[in-house]
């Protein structure tokens, strides 16, 4: 129930009760009942009916939640309709018992006897009363014959001597103005003056003596008296000159008795006028009262059945929210009944299931931050990883490992076999030989459909215990092709280092020896013998300068200065290498993007490069009708647009780069040149790498394929003064397609 509708409701039963109790009260008086029954009984038909809608309003709310197959409204009625028959039942059977018995009572009070008993005892008060006031006006006609044949001077102790015989509570002589004159009071006796007024004189004079009923001991303090008034001495005119007034106070017990009996008669005879009146307003006040206690007890049965179900209701709306995954608590309700403690319960089962699925999702989200993390880690991995089941069936893997294998069906649920097989039966046998729980570390050629080089891996693997009990493998590898690459590269650095060294010493003696022979022979030799030692010298010396030019480009492989990196502007620096080419005769064109940022770089190394690649597109563009070599700048951005590094492109509309050239283009001694070294190329990874950049080979082709020419792309980082807080040098993007 409401706040305000319990507000109302209890004004309603307050309001109804009081009136009930001022109604069945106000009989004792009848004159304030006659003037507010009235009234009454119209404030409490009034809270009557309004109770009774009330009662109304909730029944047709719990017949419209009933109709509408409300949750707990059968309960709810259920336990309306028993409660309120176990109160209106009793209710009923007291209306009809008491109804009864105020008809039988009221009829009871009006019995002959009883009228015949108070009229008996009123007259016989009243005949009582009229005897002692006669008898009192006798005693003061008595006593006045003796004061007027008393001296004056006497009279005071007459008159105090008379009405002590008499046991007066007061004997006064007034004139016939009223004026005392003579008085005498009873020391026992409150001292009462009652003035005579003139019409009493008046009567006393002309009956020769009155007698009168004063006081009224119920109405206040008062006591009730007897006073009689008789002539005391008579003047020439027969007119009396002053009275005798004798006062007799009547007993207060008397008194209240007397009046006990006739209050008692009247409110007897007005019951006797009232008699069907009286049924009927008592039957009115019985019967509001009766309704007023059913309708509380229905409405109080209503709000009891509705506290009861209440929070049976809340129970069963927080099963439905907690199935729907709502786990807010809900409504509990105050008191230390079981019903109540249900609810607080409740809540604090939700309270440990919220907190159970809080840790859960705490603890999902972190495992999934981890699977996350550990995701970004691998795919931020250098080295292959592969993590398979015991049947080598792949379930978790990273873009490296696909990298490196060079397939892109690497994938989860993919048997190893279907995707690399020679990797797979490779780590088959290892397995296979392998002792139990103990890890594998093995190399690997790995070889590659249509190209002629293999990549070498190094290979790790180890067991690994699955979710649901289940064991696999985790591999982890590493393309060691550059690492060999590098290692190849120093050997055949030392070996051209040593050559240099060993094969340089020789040949100048070689060339002054055959130098000298030449001489000293050329005029001791006919025509022809001269001719063929001029011949002869002449191969020798020029197969010797071109064996110390070897040793030379062996010894700068091998010595390699070491670059001294300053900023420099690649725009300027290619600016003048096209126009020495142009002014050379070589079709060079440059393309660069405006605003780019200094790199880090040595200038007379980078020139190196370039004309050591030029070279090379001059070589295979000799034959067309039309070469074209193009040198493009552009700056690689980030995602913010900052940039980070200048990416610069070569190309030619040559033959391009044959299979076998691209899978060993910087390895020293590879070339297609008849009298190339093939220490160009070579030389100029290892310069872009003292640069701290990258560089790859390729092929430019059309949409169809087809070779179009030779690609070379080079990834400079800027320097540090162009280099932003996010970008350090060294540290460039790997954008060289």
């Amino acid at each position: 129930m409401l706040n305000w509708l319990r507000i109302i409701f209890f004004s309603l039963v307050v309001l109804g009760a009081g009136m009930l109790i001022t109604l069945a009260s106000g009989g004792s008086n009848s004159a304030d009942f006659e003037r507010y029954f009235p009234v009454l009984l119209v404030i409490n038909i009034f809270a009557t009916v309004s109770l009774l809608a009330f009662v109304l309003a909730i029944v047709y709310r719990l017949l419209r939640r009933l109709k509408n197959g409300v949750f707990g409204s059968k309960m709810t009625a259920k336990l309306a309709l028993t409660m309120s028959a176990a109160a209106v039942v009793p209710c009923l059977l007291i209306y009809m018992v008491s109804n009864q018995f105020i008809g039988r009572s009221i009829d009871s009070w009006f019995d002959v006897r009883i009228e015949q008993a108070l009229d008996s005892g009123v007259t016989f008060s009243s005949e009582i009363i009229d005897r002692e006031q006669r008898n009192l006006r006798q005693t003061a006609l008595r006593i006045a014959s003796i004061i007027l044949t008393t001296k004056s001077d006497a009279r005071p102790v007459a008159l105090d001597r008379m009405r002590e015989t008499t046991n007066a509570a007061s004997a006064i002589v007034f004139s016939p103005t009223g004026e005392i004159l003579l008085s005498s009071f009873s020391p026992t006796a409150a001292t009462i003056v009652d003035r005579p007024t003139v019409e009493q004189l008046e009567k006393s004079a002309a009956s020769n003596g009155i007698y009168m009923l004063e006081g009224d001991q119920l109405e206040s303090d008062d006591v009730l008296r007897i006073r009689a008034l008789v002539p005391l001495e008579m003047t020439t005119s027969l007119k009396p000159s002053s009275f005798l007034q004798l006062t007799q106070l009547i007993p207060r017990e008397y008194a209240s008795h007397t009046f006990d009996l006739i209050q008692g008669y009247r409110n007897y005879q007005e019951l006797v006028l009232a008699r069907s009146g009286l049924r009927n307003i008592y039957g009115v006040t019985l019967t509001l009262t009766m309704v007023l206690a059913v309708l509380c007890a229905v409405t109080l049965a209503l709000s009891l059945a509705r506290t009861i179900t209440a929070p049976v209701l809340q129970l069963a709306r927080g099963t439905r929210k907690v199935a729907e995954g709502d786990l807010r608590p809900i409504k509990e309700f105050a008191g230390k009944s079981e019903i109540n403690a249900l609810t607080q319960s409740f809540n604090v089962m939700i309270a440990q299931v919220a907190e159970a699925q809080d840790t859960i999702r705490r603890q999902k989200i972190q495992a999934e931050e981890a699977r996350a993390n550990l995701a970004l880690i691998l795919e931020n991995l250098s080295s292959g990883v592969i993590v398979t089941d015991e049947r080598l069936s792949v379930t978790l893997t990273n873009g490296a490992a696909s990298r490196i294998l060079r397939t892109d069906g690497l994938s989860a649920g993919m048997p190893l076999a279907s995707i690399a097989p020679a990797f797979s039966r490779a780590l088959t046998e290892k397995i296979q030989v392998a002792d139990k729980d103990q890890d594998i570390r093995f190399e690997l050629e790995l070889p590659h459909h249509g190209v002629e080089t293999a990549t070498f891996l190094f290979i790790r693997a180890a067991r690994l215990d699955l979710e649901a009990g289940r064991r696999g493998w985790v591999i982890v590898f590493d393309d060691i092709s550059t690492v060999l690459e590098a290692q190849r590269a120093v050997a055949w650095g030392e070996v051209a280092r040593r050559l240099a060294h060993e094969i340089k010493n020789p040949l100048t003696p070689i060339r002054l020896a055959t130098e000298r022979l030449e001489m000293k022979l050329a005029d001791k030799l006919n025509e022809k013998d001269a001719a063929l030692l001029h011949r002869t010298s002449r191969t020798i010396i020029t197969q010797v300068d071109a064996m110390k030019q070897m040793v030379n480009d062996f010894r700068d492989y091998a010595k390699l200065p070491a670059a001294v990196l300053e900023p420099m502007d690649l725009n300027a620096f290619f600016r003048e290498l096209e126009e020495f080419y142009t002014t050379a005769g070589t079709p060079l064109k440059v393309s660069l993007e405006e605003g780019l940022p200094p790199v880090s770089g040595d200038a007379g190394q980078l020139r190196q490069v370039v004309h050591n690649i030029v070279s090379n597109a001059v070589d295979a563009t000799a034959g067309l009708r039309q070469p074209e070599i193009r040198i493009t700048t552009v700056g690689v951005r980030r995602p913010d647009g900052k940039i980070e590094a200048v990416r610069v492109v070569v190309e030619d509309n040559g033959p391009g780069f044959s299979a076998n050239i691209l899978s060993c283009a910087f390895e020293p001694y590879t070339t297609t040149k008849p009298t190339g070294t093939g220490l160009g190329l070579p030389m100029v990874k290892k310069i872009i790498e003292e640069h701290h950049g990258r560089i790859s080979i390729g092929n430019r082709t059309d949409l169809r394929g087809a070779v179009l020419g030779a690609r070379i792309v080079i990834v400079l980082p800027l320097s540090q003064a162009a280099t932003s807080q996010d970008a350090a040098p060294g540290k460039i993007p790997n954008m060289l397609g």
